[in-house]
């Protein structure tokens, strides 16, 4: 048995959809677990701003908790000198 086989019951390499990083969250998903507003949401995916999205359909977008998470850590302020503030 491979290391990645005993450690990872799937096989394929590909995550597993119990991996919440991979989760594909809801507007009121995302409003509930990082407080930010459906209606900001709406209108920042108009723009092209605010958390990459997932279009199932035209009518239907998710969000991945790992893209939220990243893009809210490239919206810390680092300050003046680089340090985090």
């Amino acid at each position: 048995m491979t290391k990645a086989s005993s450690t990872n019951p799937n096989l394929s390499g590909k995550p597993l959809a119990s991996d919440t990083r991979f989760r594909l969250l809801t507007r009121d998903e995302v409003e509930d677990l990082f407080g930010l507003s459906k209606r900001w949401l709406e209108v920042a995916a108009t723009r092209g701003e605010g958390p990459p999205i997932v279009r199932i359909s035209p009518r239907m977008v998710r969000y991945r908790v790992s893209d939220i998470e990243a893009w809210i850590e490239g919206c810390v302020d680092r300050g003046i000198f680089g340090r985090q503030v």
